[in-house]
């Protein structure tokens, strides 16, 4: 059946704690966890609340930190505090060189990261954020904002570093593999199922154009495969911890901003999208995993990436990204009965592309393989449409109706695909 519609997908979030004055602390609220961080004065030395004390000094620094970030980068760090319902606990350092431990609520698995070229700068909560003023590499600042699934961290680079890259090291603690498909690196359970994720990362520049950063990962085996990974052995990283790579594209105006986002799966889009599919790779199963594919991002742009969710774990994952980006498409699954264990392929029909700054409508058909992860474009249809309908039928073919052609004119024609 076809479906054009977002996955109902819960808000949940992390919980956060605190061991000595080290680290966030305790089951309490995040404000008052983060608060406590600011009576942790750096280089160790005593809080007061006088003038000229090193909290005050420490405090002074980050809010005129923070000031000038929003002031580089408007709405890019205004972000909330985390809910109460949390998917994934965050434990941060005394230092913006220690190592942050991100934990998912559901099934334990836990890993460590830490930034490379981090300095020993203090921590200094300001609103939803916690602050290291001048804690990344080469001067830039280090900012954690702590959300309902897990920790952005942001860096912001004032000037162009030698390197355009930022170099973590990840400990893969209990961890039982790593999955890097579509830009994103997933952390695995034992059962093959992601729990925690690094998103795709991406970068604003000085005008506030945002620009897609890469992820890689040196010193562990990864698996690349975009087939769905529930069930299947993970990859043995062959190593306790290795270095993950985020790069942007040089030429860049600064000062720049780097956000790679560390989250829970639980309940989580890698990517947020509008206007996108969700379609059952099994009709009528319960257990059915659902293709997310498409839709566009919040700038506007469309997307060619796509997503697995798996009900049982509750958990998404990264598969193989379209090959034409589209936003208001229509999908359906291609048969009634699935021919093989995966699921019934799916097709995506039409919708819009974005040529040009502009939104068209496509006539181009692409079909996922549940099996293998991967799409392949297949014949076009009659007439591009966008924001029309997808509907399987008895005989195993899609009834395609409506929708709206190039000029934006509605259609009042219908096509059959036969897959």
């Amino acid at each position: 059946m076809g479906v054009a519609r977002d996955p109902a997908v819960a808000e949940d979030g992390f919980a956060s704690r605190r061991r000595g004055r080290a680290v966030l602390g305790g089951i309490v609220g995040l404000a008052a966890l983060i608060g406590g961080l600011v009576d942790c004065a750096p280089g160790g030395g005593a809080p007061t609340d006088r003038g000229g004390s090193p909290r005050a000094t420490a405090s002074a620094a980050a809010e005129t930190s923070m000031t000038a970030l929003r002031a580089a980068f408007p709405g890019v760090l205004d972000g909330q505090l985390a809910p109460a319902k949390r998917s994934a606990e965050v434990t941060l350092p005394a230092t913006a060189d220690g190592t942050v431990r991100l934990t998912d609520s559901g099934s334990g698995v836990s890993v460590g990261f830490r930034l490379v070229g981090a300095t020993p700068s203090g921590p200094q909560r300001t609103d939803a954020h916690v602050t290291y003023p001048r804690g990344g590499p080469e001067g830039a600042d280090l900012v954690h904002h702590l959300g309902g699934a897990g920790v952005e961290d942001f860096v912001a680079f004032w000037r162009a570093p030698d390197k355009e890259a930022l170099f973590y090291e990840l400990e893969i603690g209990t961890a039982a593999g790593l999955r890097l498909v579509a830009g994103s690196l997933e952390m695995l359970d034992g059962q093959g199922a992601p729990r925690l994720r690094v998103a795709p990362p991406y970068v604003v520049d000085r005008r506030g154009a945002r620009h897609a950063a890469s992820l890689s990962v040196e010193g562990c085996a990864v698996d690349t495969s975009p087939a769905p990974p529930w069930g299947r052995s993970p990859v043995e990283p062959g190593a306790d911890s290795c270095r993950l790579v985020v790069r942007w594209p040089p030429n860049l105006d600064y000062p720049l901003l780097v956000d790679p986002q560390w989250q829970s799966t639980s309940n989580q889009l890698a990517n947020a999208r509008r206007r996108a599919t969700a379609t059952l790779l099994q009709p009528g199963e319960p257990s059915s995993l659902v293709v997310i594919a498409g839709g566009f991002s919040g700038t506007g742009s469309a997307l060619t990436s796509t997503e697995l969710y798996h009900p049982l774990s509750r958990s998404f994952a990264s598969t193989g990204s379209l090959n034409t980006a589209r936003g208001d498409h229509a999908a359906a699954s291609l048969r009634n009965t699935s021919p093989t264990p995966a699921g019934s392929p799916v097709v995506v029909t039409g919708g819009r592309q974005t040529l040009g700054g502009s939104l068209v409508s496509t006539n181009v058909l692409e079909v996922f393989d549940p099996t293998t992860g991967q799409w392949t474009a297949d014949a076009v249809s009659a007439l591009p449409r966008a924001g029309h309908t997808a509907t399987l039928l008895q005989d195993d073919t899609v009834l395609l109706v409506g929708g709206i052609g190039i000029n934006g004119t509605p259609r009042n024609t219908g096509a059959i695909y036969a897959y």
